[in-house]
């Protein structure tokens, strides 16, 4: 039985040779380690010198490192940190498998990485090629207690190349504009964000009048405390008419349990005691994180009822003069957050913030008329429109280099 050829099922014209099998070690004339200089001699991290650890990588980010920290030549001497040549490709073995990078200066990495330098073929082809590789290795250590390769492993694993290197050339940089482009859209995202978050810092107020608002007013806000504009939700899924449960994710907002978690972790047996959560009601999850020290609240915008744990306060607007959408962004924004640090505290578990129910109810908001209100919300509610646009655009490229990489390699 004749062997399978060893090419690629999409390829340039021009080209029909049989790609060639070979080790990842015969991709470059020098492989070399690396590691820390001891932290107790401070003079050895006041170089010029780019020193990388795992968290300087992104996975699937293959040509960007987050460079902060630079060490000396005596650092050099003095450990087992080694000068590593400019346009040499970083792979990370130990906790971190399959991120790599391909860096365009001279740097200096800890023991968690093998660095590849003296290329033996495009730089942008090797990259890709090993991510593939790498991405396949870590698939298929999903489930298992394996978090990284050894360095011998990593260099007897099988690669195959293109025998002509104008193909790899070629190959290199077609996927290369595919993730230039990727990168450029991140980047727009990024300023969106931080526009939309700038936003929110100067458009929302503790007094009288914001930091920035629209030229068309002027009137002074009002102070507004949540209790007397809204009612806690208090009704229970007794009958257990509903059966989809949420959950309030601190960046994905309210979401369907089962989406959240891939599965429901609510107890079928208990769901009973569980609030019945309508649409447009606002809810406070008191577990902290990063981005929700305090805890988030958010609005449910999924046009259907479901039902949340008790553990949650459920709440909604009952004064008409109060647009949900503006009170959605302020608490985007981090304007109550004074209010929560004053009158509660993380409590008895660290991961959740405590504050009673008659006490949240205290808080003070400042709001303006109506017509600014809808102004304020509309103008918020299309910039997070481009933001749902550019992840959405992202998330397709994304899927198409995924897919450019199994048909254009082998």
């Amino acid at each position: 039985m004749a062997e399978e050829r060893k090419v690629p099922k999409l390829r340039f014209k021009g080209f029909t040779d049989d790609w060639k099998q070979r080790k990842i070690n015969d991709v470059s004339e020098f492989k070399t380690g690396g590691g820390t200089p001891t932290t107790n001699n401070l003079s050895y991290w006041s170089g010029n010198i780019p020193w990388i650890q795992s968290s300087s990588i992104e996975e699937n980010n293959l040509f960007t490192v987050h460079l902060e920290k630079a060490i000396t030549e005596e650092a050099i001497e003095k450990s087992s940190a080694k000068k590593i040549p400019k346009n040499s490709i970083a792979v990370v073995t130990r906790v971190g498998l399959g991120k790599l990078c391909l860096i365009d200066k001279e740097y200096a990495s800890s023991q968690d990485f093998l660095n590849f330098s003296s290329l033996n073929g495009d730089p942008y082809f090797l990259t890709f090629a090993m991510h593939r590789v790498l991405n396949q290795i870590k698939n298929r250590s999903q489930g298992t207690s394996i978090k990284g390769i050894t360095k011998q492993e990593l260099l007897q694993t099988k690669i195959n190349l293109p025998y002509n290197r104008d193909e790899q050339y070629i190959i290199g940089g077609f996927l290369l504009k595919i993730d230039n482009l990727i990168t450029l859209e991140q980047e727009k995202c990024k300023n969106l964000i931080q526009t939309k978050d700038w936003l929110l810092h100067k458009m929302f107020t503790d007094e009288r009048s914001p930091e920035i608002r629209f030229c068309d007013f002027s009137e002074p806000w009002k102070q507004r405390i949540l209790g007397d504009i809204s009612e806690k939700v208090t009704q229970k899924n007794t009958n257990l008419s509903v059966t989809e449960t949420f959950t309030n994710s601190a960046t994905k907002g309210i979401i369907s349990q089962s989406d959240y978690f891939d599965k429901n972790i609510s107890n079928e047996k208990n769901i009973d005691k569980y609030y019945i959560v309508s649409n447009d009601d606002f809810v406070y999850n008191p577990r902290i994180s990063n981005s929700a020290p305090v805890g988030p609240i958010k609005r449910n915008k999924l046009k259907r009822i479901g039902i949340m744990s008790p553990l949650y306060y459920v709440f909604r607007i009952s004064n008409q003069n109060i647009n949900n959408s503006f009170l959605e962004q302020y608490f985007n924004s981090f304007k109550w957050h004074r209010f929560m640090y004053s009158n509660g505290n993380t409590g008895a578990r660290s991961d959740r913030f405590s504050i009673s129910d008659k006490q949240f109810e205290k808080m003070p908001i400042m709001i303006p008329d109506q017509k600014e209100q809808q102004k304020i919300a509309q103008m918020l509610d299309e910039i997070e429109y481009l933001i749902a646009l550019e992840h959405g655009y992202i998330k397709m490229l994304n899927k198409i280099r995924s897919q450019l990489l199994n048909l254009m390699l082998v």
